[in-house]
């Protein structure tokens, strides 16, 4: 039902074609919901079938049932504090790129990270020097952690602050469809004529579980067989 009343108007989704290609009056069009990578790659994909038309459907910003769960002003959130050991540890060149985009903001000392956090700098220097004590100690914590990767009151270091909150990394579940990424009606059987899908958008390719990494393969492998099958199905009308 939701797919076919997407499918008949735009309701909470926005609709964008002619974004990667120049496309004629007498290009047939067909509909692929899905944005991002995979909607790209199934446009590419279309569009190197033939003279066809996409619209890519994509799901408008906070609008949803997890931007009602989770308050878009009021969230649960933390500070990651690293020394300039531990970035080196981790590995600088991959929060260097990190830092680029904006996720790692660097100052220099406590007073400068007292500054940062706007936290009194005694009250920083007395939760570090507890954490010190249990790297040099080897012992648990009040809270049962026994990992302590290296000392936090370093003279001269540089600290690199990254505020962490609550981010929906993947949807699993959404519109149903088959092996040919078309979407199906609501009986779960029948296909809507001229849908397709790929990416988030759509459910059940990973089951209860998706491995690490295969959302990248999910986009490249039915974002190409949407695009394809929308392009067949566009030029067979």
């Amino acid at each position: 039902m939701i797919a076919r009343k997407l499918f008949q108007q735009k309701g909470h989704f926005s609709l964008f074609s002619n974004r990667y290609f120049t496309m004629s009056s007498q290009q047939k069009t067909v509909v692929i919901v899905g944005g991002g990578l995979a909607g790209l790659t199934a446009a590419i994909e279309a569009h190197d079938q033939g003279n066809v038309k996409v619209i890519l459907v994509e799901k408008e910003k906070n609008i949803g049932l997890i931007s009602k769960i989770i308050p878009q002003e009021k969230y649960a959130a933390a500070y990651m504090v690293l020394t300039d050991e531990a970035v080196e540890g981790f590995g600088k060149s991959t929060l260097g790129f990190y830092a680029s985009k904006g996720f790692f903001t660097q100052v220099k000392g406590v007073d400068g990270l007292a500054k940062l956090m706007d936290v009194d700098e005694k009250d920083i220097k007395k939760e570090f020097e507890e954490y010190d004590r249990h790297v040099e100690s080897k012992t648990l914590d009040a809270y049962g952690k026994s990992v302590f990767p290296g000392r936090l009151l370093v003279p001269d270091t540089t600290y690199w602050v990254a505020l962490i909150t609550p981010v929906v990394h993947y949807t699993m579940g959404g519109l149903n469809m088959n092996v040919d990424a078309a979407i199906l009606d609501e009986d779960a059987s029948s296909v809507i004529p001229g849908l397709y899908g790929a990416g988030e958008v759509t459910g059940g390719v990973h089951g209860h579980n998706r491995l690490a990494g295969n959302s990248l393969l999910e986009c490249v492998v039915f974002g190409r067989t949407a695009g394809r099958n929308a392009a067949i199905f566009a030029k067979s009308q």
